[in-house]
Parts: C-alpha cells; sequence; structure tokens
C-alpha cells in the first residue's frame, strides 16, 4: 500500500514530463551560448527524483539563448549523474561543484559565472510553467523595468492550489510599480518567481546571505527597495512543490535553529530598510507581514515547547524587538487580525503561562470570535490576561470579513435571474449590521448599482458556517437581478456596523444545481461562471453570443451505446465506443457534442432531467454547450435521511444487474454501508455512532469487499446543499461540480445549539433539575467496558434504586442487565451527561462540559501510569488543549480511584488534582476474576485448542505511529503457541500468520488476560492487571530510547525495574520467550485461590465506591 501511495505522489511529476515531452528537440544543444540572454540559477542537493523534470521544464521554455547553471551541492546521490547526463546533451548546461554550504552559497557561485543579460533562479524539486520567461522576459524589454515576478503555484503529488496571497497580489497585469506604489510585492519574498537585470542584481542587490535559512528574503527586500521600478505580471510562472510528509516546511519550523535563522534574518531585513530610506509604505507592509504572518507561523509551535525552552525565547526577544519597531506605525496594528495581534502583544509583554493561554483559548475557540454591541470583544473570547490595551480588544476592519456565498440561480427570463445569496458579517450579530448588494459591471466599482433584497430563512446556514456565536439561518437574501444592457456581472456585498464598513464580492459554491446556463434566446443566453480571487472563486454572470449557424440541440435519447438526438436543423447519432479499464473503475469519458464540425449548443427544454443516471447522457458545460459524458457504470445520490442514529441514502445505478457496494471514506476511516437493491435503485444504511471523522467522501465499488479502488457517487437529485437533522447526529450532504458528493457528519441539533457546535464557553445551557441517577462512559463511549462498565455492572446487580445510563455508540452495543444505552453525542446522551447526579468516567468529557452544582463525578482513570501523563510529559505529546481540558476538569472530579498510593499520586500530581483518592484493585478486575473460572469456554469461543499454549501481545500506542517489528507468526510456529495480537483502543495493530489471532476488537480484555499463558507488552498498565493471574509476562521495547528521550518518557527506572525480562530486538524476545516457557508448565487451569484472591480485593473496593456513591445520590 505504502509504494501504491508512493507512486500516486508522483503522478504530477510524470504529467508535467510527458506535457514537455514534446518539446524534446529542445533538449538537445550541441553549442553553448556565447551571449546568454538569461542565466537560470539551480542550486541542487540530493534531488534525483525532481532535477530532471525541472532542467527539462527550462530547457521547454522555447528560448535559445540561455544559460543553466547548476551547482551540484555535494549530492548523495544520483542528483551529478543526471545532471552529467543533461549537460551532454545540452552544452548550455553547467554543472558546477558547491560546498554543501546550502542554498545561499550555491547561487552565490552560480551568480559569479551568470553571462546573461538577464537572471532567474530555480530550485531544484519545482517546475518553470511554460511560457513563464518569454512573458516575463517582454515585459521587461517593454518596459525597462529592473525586475519582473508572475504567480505562482503549489503542488504535491497530483494536487494543485494557487495560495491566497498569489491570488491578493496577481489580480492584474502591472508595469512600472515601485515599492512606495505597490509594497505589497513583499508578500512574495522568493527567488524563483522574478527575473532579474544582472547588472541591476549586481549592482544594488547581491550577495544572498549564506549558512542561513531564508536566505532569499533579504535580496528580494533589497531589489524592492533599489528598483527604479518592477513588474508585476497576473499570469502565473512557476510551481512550487510542497514538501513530502516527515519534511515539511512546518516541521522545520519547530527547530531551534530554523527559529533563530528567521529571527536573525528578520532583523536583518529590517535594518537594510531602514538604513535604505524604505519609504513608509513598504515599512508599513513588512511589519504587518512580520507580525500576521511570520510570527504566528513559529508561534503555533510554541504549545509543544517546555517554559524556558530557548525557541520560546528566541520567539519572545524578537516580539519585543517588533514592538519597538511597530512603535512608530500605530496604523499597521489596525490591519493585524484580532488572534494574530492579541499573541504578538502576548509575546512581547506577557509570562510563558499567559502565552500558553492565549494559545490555548484560540484552539478551544476553534480560532472564532465574537464582538458585543460596543464593538469590544465578546466576553465568552475574551482573554483574562491583564495589560492588553484596549485598542487590541476592539474591532477593525480586518476582524470583521463578510462570507457571501451564492445557493440558489432561477432563471426567471431572458435577461433576469434570481439569486439566493447566504451573507453575513463575521463575529458580529446579523440583527445589528446593515447589508446591501450591489451589480457590478465588468469590474466597474465606480458605477455599481444598489439591488434589492428579501431576506429568507435556510435551515442548511448553521451547518454549512458552524458559527459558534450566532444563529445564522435566517442569513439568506433573495435577489433578483436586471442583466439588462449588461455583459458581465458580479454581485458584490457591502456590510457596515459600529461605524466600521467591510465589502466582498459573493463567492461560488461550487455546487452543480448553481451552474446551469439561462434560456438560449435571440442568439445569446447568459452564463454562470466563476473567476479567481482572493478569498475563492467569484460568481460571475456572463452573456454569451451564440452565433445563428450553431446546431442547437432540443431532444435527446441514449440506448445500447448509442445517442439520438435532434437539433434544429437536422438529426445526430452517436455511436459510443467500448469503455477501458479506466472507465470500469467509473471514471468519466467527457468530449463535446460536435455536428458537422461545430459544437452543439444545449437547448432542451421541459421535463428532461439533467441529473440522468444513464451510462451516457447529455449535459450542458456552464457554457450551455453540450457535451457527452460516458460512464460505463454511474451511480448517483437521490435522497439522504436520517433514522434513528443510522444515515439512508438512496440512488440508482445505471445498470441494473449490477448492485454495488456503497462507503463512506475519509483519509481517518472507510465504512461500508448495508446496501439492498431493487432494480436499479439503491438503499444504503450507515450507523452514525460508527463514524470518527467529520468529513466523508461518497464511493461505490463492483465488490463488497473491496476496499481500495472505489468510484465517486455522483450527484443526482440531490444537486444541491442538503441539511438533515437528527437527534443523534446530524448530516450535511455537499454535491460538487467535479461530480463527487462529500458528506459531513455533524452533532445532534439539540446538542449543537446547547454547546454552541462543541466549543467551549462555560457551562452548556441546560436549565432542567438534576436526575436521581448515574451516567457511566468509557473511553468517550467506544466500549462499556473497563471501570465505569464494571461499576455500572455491579451497582445494577445491587438494586440501589436509580436509573443507570450507559454512554455507546452504537445502539446494539450490549450493556450490563438493567442498564439504559444512551447513544453517544446524542441528544438524550447530553441530557443525561448534565443532568444525572453522579458521573462516572475514565478520561475526559467533551471540551464544553462543566460539572453543574449538585453533580458528583468519579474519575475511574484507566491504569497504573508507567508512562508519564498531562503536565508531566513533554508537551510535544501531549498537546495545549488536551492539558488544559484535563486541568480544568480534574478541578471538578470528587474521587479518583487509583490501583496504589505511588498510582494515585501520578494520576493527581499530572492533572493538578487535591481531591481525595480512594485506593483499591480496579473495579474492571472483577471481570477477570470471572474469566480465570471460564478459561476452557474462552478459549473454544476464540478457536484455541484445549492445552494450547497462548502469548498475548499488547503494545501500548505511539505519537510517532511507528509500526514495531514483531515475528508473531515465527514465536507461535516455534512455541506450539496462539499468538494473540491485542492494539491499543487508539491505534489498532494487525499480524498475519498461522496459529495468529488479531483481538484489537475483542470486547473484553480481561478474558484474553485469563487465557494467556504469558504476556508481552511494553510500556502499557496492563502488566499491573496481568501480574493479578500470577502469571509471566516480557517487556518487549525494541523503540526503548526513542520513546524515553523522543516521546512521553516514564515515571521510574522502566523497565529496569520492572522485575520482568526485557527484551529490546525481535530476536531477543524469541530466547526470552523460550526461556520462560520453558520454566513454566504446559498451559493449566487457573489456581482456585488465586482467582479467590482477586475477586474479594475487587469486592471490597467496589463495597467502597457504592458506599461513597449512594451517600452522594443522597446529598
Amino acid at each position: 500500500m505504502r509504494n501504491i501511495r508512493t507512486a500516486l505522489s508522483y503522478a504530477y511529476d510524470a504529467r508535467a514530463w510527458l506535457k514537455q515531452a514534446r518539446h524534446a528537440g529542445t533538449w538537445v544543444h550541441t553549442k553553448a551560448t556565447k551571449a546568454p540572454i538569461l542565466s537560470v540559477v539551480i542550486p541542487c542537493h540530493n534531488a534525483v527524483r525532481w532535477i530532471a523534470t525541472l532542467v527539462h521544464s527550462i530547457q521547454s521554455q522555447g528560448i535559445d539563448e540561455l544559460e543553466i547553471l547548476v551547482v551540484d551541492d555535494a549530492s548523495t546521490d544520483a542528483s551529478r549523474a543526471i545532471l552529467k547526463s543533461l549537460a551532454l546533451l545540452d552544452k548550455r548546461i553547467k554543472v558546477i561543484d558547491g560546498e554543501g554550504r546550502g542554498p545561499g552559497a550555491a547561487r552565490n557561485l552560480a551568480i559569479q559565472q551568470a553571462q546573461g543579460e538577464f537572471l532567474t533562479f530555480a530550485d531544484a524539486d519545482d517546475i518553470v510553467l511554460p511560457g513563464a520567461y518569454s512573458s516575463m522576459l517582454d515585459s521587461l524589454k517593454t518596459t525597462g523595468s529592473d525586475f519582473v515576478f508572475g504567480g505562482y503555484v503549489r503542488h504535491k503529488g497530483s494536487s494543485v492550489s494557487r495560495p491566497q496571497i498569489v491570488e491578493a497580489t496577481h489580480r492584474e497585469d502591472l508595469a512600472n510599480v515601485t515599492a512606495k506604489t505597490f509594497p505589497q510585492a513583499f508578500g512574495e519574498p522568493v527567488l524563483w518567481n522574478k527575473i532579474f537585470r544582472t547588472e541591476f542584481w549586481n549592482t544594488h542587490v547581491g550577495p544572498i546571505p549564506e549558512d542561513v535559512n531564508y536566505e532569499d528574503q533579504p535580496p528580494v527586500l533589497r531589489a524592492i527597495c533599489a528598483a527604479r521600478s518592477f513588474d508585476v505580471l497576473k499570469r502565473d510562472v512557476y510551481s512550487w512543490r510542497l514538501a513530502s510528509a516527515g519534511t515539511s516546511r512546518s516541521t522545520v519550523k519547530t527547530s531551534l535553529r530554523d527559529v533563530r535563522d528567521r529571527a536573525a534574518i528578520t532583523r536583518m531585513m529590517w535594518k537594510e530598510a531602514k538604513d535604505g530610506d524604505a519609504p513608509r509604505e513598504l515599512l508599513e507592509f513588512m511589519l504587518e507581514r512580520i507580525i500576521a504572518r511570520d510570527l504566528h507561523m513559529f508561534a503555533i509551535h510554541l504549545p509543544h515547547k517546555p517554559h524556558g525552552d530557548p525557541y520560546r525565547e528566541t520567539m519572545r526577544a524578537l516580539a519585543r524587538d517588533i514592538t519597538g519597531w511597530a512603535s512608530n506605525f500605530p496604523e499597521v496594528m489596525q490591519r493585524i487580525p484580532l488572534e494574530r495581534r492579541l499573541l504578538f502583544w502576548v509575546l512581547a509583554h506577557g509570562s510563558e503561562q499567559e502565552i500558553d493561554d492565549e494559545l490555548g483559548l484560540r484552539m478551544e475557540l476553534k480560532h472564532s470570535y465574537a464582538f458585543a454591541s460596543n464593538g469590544a470583544l465578546a466576553v465568552g473570547c475574551r482573554p483574562t490576561i491583564e495589560g492588553i490595551p484596549e485598542d487590541y480588544l476592539r474591532a477593525c476592519v480586518v476582524d470583521l470579513p463578510v462570507h457571501a456565498t451564492i445557493q440558489k440561480v432561477h432563471w426567471v427570463g431572458a435577461n433576469s435571474v434570481e439569486l439566493q445569496v447566504r451573507a453575513f458579517m463575521t463575529g458580529v450579530n446579523s440583527d445589528e449590521v446593515e447589508l446591501s448588494f450591489f451589480t457590478v459591471e465588468n469590474g466597474d466599482e465606480e458605477h455599481r448599482v444598489l439591488l434589492q433584497r428579501k431576506k429568507c430563512w435556510d435551515p442548511r446556514n448553521n451547518a454549512a458556517v458552524l458559527d459558534p456565536w450566532f444563529d445564522r439561518n435566517g442569513d439568506s437574501f433573495v435577489l433578483v437581478v436586471d442583466l439588462d444592457n449588461q455583459k458581465r456581472v458580479s454581485i458584490a456585498v457591502e456590510a457596515r456596523w459600529n461605524g466600521l464598513t467591510s465589502t466582498t464580492y459573493v463567492k461560488h459554491s461550487g455546487e452543480p444545481a448553481t451552474k446551469q446556463p439561462g434560456a438560449l434566446i435571440g442568439g445569446q443566453r447568459w452564463t454562470v461562471s466563476s473567476e479567481r480571487d482572493a478569498g475563492g472563486a467569484r460568481f460571475l454572470l456572463q452573456l454569451r453570443e451564440v452565433a445563428s449557424t450553431t446546431p442547437v440541440l432540443t431532444n435527446w435519447t441514449t440506448s445500447n451505446w448509442r445517442v439520438h438526438g435532434a437539433t434544429d436543423t437536422s438529426e445526430l447519432h452517436y455511436i459510443m465506443r467500448p469503455t477501458g479499464y479506466r472507465a470500469l473503475l467509473g471514471r468519466s469519458r467527457k468530449f463535446p457534442l460536435v455536428l458537422n464540425g461545430l459544437p452543439v449548443e444545449y437547448g432542451v427544454t421541459g421535463e428532461q432531467s439533467l441529473n440522468s443516471c444513464a451510462a451516457v447522457t447529455i449535459r450542458p458545460d456552464n457554457k450551455g454547450v453540450a457535451y457527452i459524458d460516458h460512464k460505463a457504470i454511474r451511480v448517483v445520490l437521490d435522497s439522504a435521511k436520517i433514522k434513528g442514529s443510522r444515515l439512508v441514502l438512496t440512488g440508482r445505478c445505471s445498470s441494473e444487474t449490477l448492485h454495488p457496494t456503497i462507503w463512506l471514506r475519509s483519509s481517518q476511516q472507510t465504512l461500508r454501508a448495508v446496501t439492498t437493491w431493487e432494480k436499479g435503485t439503491f438503499r444504503a444504511r450507515f450507523d452514525l455512532p460508527c463514524v470518527q471523522a467529520t468529513s466523508y467522501f461518497l464511493r461505490w465499488s463492483i465488490f463488497s469487499s473491496n476496499r481500495i479502488a472505489k468510484a465517486s457517487v455522483e450527484p443526482g437529485e440531490v444537486d444541491s446543499n442538503v441539511y438533515v437533522e437528527g437527534t443523534t447526529r446530524s448530516v450535511r450532504i455537499v454535491p460538487r461540480e467535479n461530480g463527487t458528493t462529500a458528506v459531513y457528519i455533524l452533532p445532534a441539533h439539540q446538542v449543537s445549539k446547547a454547546t454552541r457546535w462543541e466549543t467551549y464557553h462555560g457551562i452548556p445551557t441546560q436549565e432542567q433539575d438534576l436526575i436521581d441517577g448515574i451516567f457511566f462512559e468509557s473511553f468517550s463511549g467506544k466500549n462499556t467496558a473497563d471501570n465505569p462498565g464494571a461499576i455500572c455492572e455491579y451497582l445494577s446487580g445491587r438494586n440501589i434504586g436509580v436509573p443507570l445510563w450507559v454512554s455507546v455508540r452504537d445502539e446494539d452495543t450490549e450493556v450490563p442487565a438493567g442498564a439504559i444505552p444512551v447513544i453517544t453525542g446524542s441528544e438524550a446522551w447530553y441530557d443525561k451527561l448534565t443532568r444525572a447526579k453522579v458521573i462516572v468516567g475514565n478520561d475526559n468529557f467533551p471540551l464544553w462540559f462543566r460539572k453543574r452544582p449538585g453533580q458528583r463525578w468519579v474519575q475511574t482513570w484507566h491504569g497504573w501510569p508507567i508512562k508519564r501523563l498531562l503536565f508531566d510529559a513533554h508537551p510535544n505529546f501531549v498537546g495545549l488543549s488536551y492539558r488544559r481540558l484535563m486541568k480544568r476538569q480534574a478541578s471538578d472530579w470528587d474521587l479518583l480511584l487509583a490501583q496504589s498510593d505511588e498510582a494515585g499520586q501520578r494520576i493527581a500530581g499530572s492533572a493538578y488534582y487535591t481531591g481525595p483518592v480512594l485506593e483499591g484493585e480496579y473495579p474492571r478486575n472483577l471481570a477477570l476474576a470471572r474469566a480465570m473460572q471460564e478459561t476452557a469456554s474462552i478459549k473454544a469461543k476464540l478457536g484455541i485448542p484445549p492445552g494450547k499454549r497462548v502469548i498475548l501481545w499488547a503494545p501500548t500506542w505511539r505519537y510517532l505511529g511507528e509500526d514495531l517489528a514483531f515475528p508473531a507468526d515465527r514465536i507461535a510456529k516455534n512455541n506450539d503457541a496462539v499468538v494473540l495480537v491485542r492494539g491499543h483502543h487508539m491505534k489498532a495493530v494487525h499480524k498475519k500468520g498461522e496459529n495468529v489471532k488479531n483481538v484489537s476488537s475483542y470486547p473484553c480484555v480481561e478474558e484474553l488476560l485469563a487465557i494467556a499463558d504469558l504476556l508481552v507488552s511494553d510500556y502499557s498498565s496492563i502488566f499491573f492487571d496481568y501480574a493479578l493471574t500470577g502469571k509471566p509476562s516480557i517487556v518487549y521495547a525494541p523503540d526503548l530510547e526513542t520513546y524515553k528521550t523522543q516521546e512521553r518518557g516514564f515515571y521510574s527506572d522502566w523497565p529496569n525495574d520492572s522485575g520482568r525480562p526485557v527484551a529490546l530486538t525481535p530476536k531477543e524476545l524469541e530466547s526470552e520467550i523460550t526461556i520462560v516457557l520453558r520454566q513454566t508448565t504446559q498451559s493449566k487451569p487457573d489456581d482456585p485461590g488465586q482467582q479467590a484472591a482477586v475477586q474479594k480485593s475487587v469486592l471490597e473496593n467496589l463495597e467502597q465506591i457504592e458506599t461513597w456513591i449512594v451517600q452522594m445520590l443522597k446529598s
């Protein structure tokens, strides 16, 4: 699977190379250019995978008079060999030996040898887009500017995107601008999307800083400051590769060296700009960028650094320096978004704890905020830090962006359209906002026309926006737009509130229902399109002229791979050729409908559905041109509803004989539906409590066991955003114009309303009285076992006279006799969690939860701590949000259970809990005592022959996600044993082999402990439960040093002080297993005395727990 994913990640490289291949003739040059126009400088270090693609993209630019100077910066792979091979074919390529000092020194070395009139740069793993150099050189030759730069895209694998900073900077072509008139040029301080005049570079820009990261930023700033003028192109000229997992830029930004380099480069640039008398406009923009973007990129890593860490000190020192720089530019703070300016102030003036408090608060609020009517930051999201200036806490225009999205398009005439738009101002109550809509013809904002609007209610809005502060269902508007005498129209939105004005354009939603063109009347038709814009694609209406000779499709049918239709002039017939492998996987073949060499216009009216499920169908594109959409198999979605805790989807398939399986698929989870078919119509059922992710794509596969090759379920009758409200979960269905269907899982309506979309703002809204009852939850409802389940089962048998509610994720989950299941996240679950007099849990409850007055909370926890917990662990492995959550909720605990005094001290100390601790054997081990009497039946249930040894491997989970080497099959064979593999509830583990059984989903781990003759684990508290059986265990820790130093670490000298054999390699493990099993007799029934002792110790503790709970119910 990993190799397949790696191969797929090369897709963009292969596609780019194939596009270049047609220019292969330009890759051969037998003579070097004596007087090159352009010098291209490339630093290269270990870029064997990409360097040839980059060089070919440069050779394919169509410029013969260039030189390509590649510095091999001490590569240890085959990069140099590839470059030498390319240079043999193209004498314009010169390979220069670098010193291995990084890209700054490498570029300087090449610049010294550059002979071109113009100079540009490229990185070894990127791509220069076709025609880039010609367009930039043409601009410089026309304007005489000192340098020019174009836009760029980012690519990773086959995914390509254009960053928002590019959308904002490259809205139009600009010639002869300066640092004063266009300071935004510093928003892209990179070298590879620019061409410089070489003389200008040598005189005013170079050299590039060496032996430091971010080395390309100072020369870009120098160029902006020194240039008489420069040009900006709207077009993209470069494709920048996003690093693969493990080597991403965000990972690099966690290093101390990187943050120190960034601080040094920032100070260098500010000094050079000030000393060079840079215009005030540029200095302001620099401050804005440094505070709002650069600082934030590093500050997000502060929660993972302990107090006093040099990384933190470097950030705080830089923030203090910037405070001094900004003192002469007070207006800059008005352009810094709220979250960024608050963080900047706290970095410069706050304590270490206050930095954590501010970062933690923003995380808990999911980076949202709200303002009171007077413009002040609302109490619920206001930091409690003393000293923050009030100006920092008041709304600015930058804090109040307007969001406007098209929801419906209905053509009501030849030149009239009715639009529904969702529009609101962020962070503000819409009742206080004056909202206006305007038509803008061809971008002429000075002559915009005010539209009449009618407010309407749309139940989909809250689900789409997820605003934790305000109800947005009433923020939709109906606009009737008169398009007479216009040709290109966009819709502008202006919002006024509290003396502040914010504007935007209505954005395109991407839903199929919003892209249908108007009717063809009199040789013209209005079409719906989009235009790239900052903040998203702008919704656009355009009038299109249709030639009188253009055939117009009036009707069509399909049968047996044939297309029949009629135009206003003649009939047409198509015979579809057989589909290939891609079509069998659900891929479409789409091509324009052509008659006599002319594209056919779609003019079908009446009842013919655009949501056809036929394998061959004809549709209009957004311009109104007809095209054939051909699939071997087509599956579409027609409706969605929720029944209880289940999502039920219905749809159709183009084949009545095939019955595909329907799936929900995300990066975290793949769920197979219970799918039934009847005459080409399917009914797919998903259990909502089983979902783990919040967003999925709807897929289908021919084979029910196929988890890999799945095709997209297309929008059918569901061709626009649909919100389905439920009492367990709610669901939002989003059809997309690319033919996919997204499914978003949301909280139940009443839960989301009460908890503000699961965002913490204090005690949730619950006004009803407490109930004499007990609420139990284990691991967020993942199972009904562990300590809460055992206490529930015990109390159920004691008939204490109050209801017992158990949180479960699946309504079919078995709960103790007499207990009442409530599905996690449902309205019933919310009601009982917030009203039960006693709550019993083994971890945390949701972020928003706070114990109500009169409630009592028993925290059972779930093990004897070997690994460091919460505030005792390194912050890199216990997130700030979770630490803050546990500290806050620990203050609500009324009783903590622990297996010993030592375990109690560790758990309590890690969460700053100071309340009572009840020491005693964990209640969950009552199941162990019971299972020790039933080993024969448990083995039979698992298919283990009598007398067969059983070895249980139960490793803990790892933050780093590494798979451990464990030779399960060999251990089973060499020891004539059955090996049971049990993963942690956070991460399942799978091993294959004869007599190897994966039991991660087995409901009762205590039963596995009872039948095991030997336990193998690492850093898990399972050792202490298993010790009750009196049987041997082995510590297998192949990543001991890594876990100790790079993950959570240990409270003691584990495993040296564990009193158990220790193995650090698979070979050592196999040897220790042989020794241990040799020292023990063949598998035999457990000692009744051992079982009785376990049961006695557990029951004694349960009696104390019962006494405490009953007292709390009566209090």
